[in-house]
């Protein structure tokens, strides 16, 4: 019995520290993990957002765009050679010009053929900034076609979830590198 209590009693003592090994195994695989999920919830994405609708009221196509404030900075600066911070500053009417050139050309709706776009303006929403285009006044067109480059020459990994609202109804899409334009139909 004595030497029955012993081998239990050395097996509870090898499966304690066989707990504790792989505690310490354990703990810096747990800490490697967590840095890892953070550094990817960390690692910045390339994302922007176009809401196309058409206003039956005004008769013509409202374009907003959202983009992260920092990529557009970036984007804006390879786009004019310039050295800009639209981050932590106010959008000035030089950058507000430059905005409507670089999204003149980035970004287009056709039908038959283009459709002339008129730069609204733009704001700052926290770290966002929100750019408006607005049609002059036209009839719905039966199919829009929408090309949209804005940062594609900065991100690789850029994408543009694009929502067109005619009357009530909704279509999505995406746009990225591999795809710039996409086309509606109603």
């Amino acid at each position: 019995m004595v030497e029955r209590k012993s081998v239990i009693g050395n097996l509870t003592r090898a499966h304690a520290n066989l707990k504790t090994e792989v505690w310490v195994i354990e703990l810096p695989l747990l800490a490697m993990a967590t840095y890892l999920v953070m550094w990817f919830m960390l690692h910045p994405f390339h994302v922007g957002l176009t809401d196309i609708n058409y206003n039956s009221d005004s008769k013509s196509y409202q374009v907003s765009i959202k983009l992260f404030t920092d990529d557009l900075e970036k984007g804006l600066e390879k786009f004019s050679g310039l050295s800009l911070d639209i981050v932590d500053s106010e959008i000035t009417s030089k950058i507000d010009s430059l905005i409507s050139r670089y999204t003149n050309d980035h970004f287009q709706l056709f039908s038959k053929t283009e459709i002339d776009l008129n730069y609204i303006g733009s704001e700052r929403e926290y770290d966002v900034t929100w750019i408006y285009l607005e049609s002059d006044e036209v009839d719905p067109y039966p199919s829009l076609s929408v090309k949209n480059d804005i940062l594609f020459s900065m991100f690789s990994d850029q994408t543009h979830i694009v929502h067109y609202t005619i009357g009530k109804e909704i279509q999505s899409d995406l746009i990225h590198a591999g795809k710039t334009k996409v086309l509606f139909q109603h």
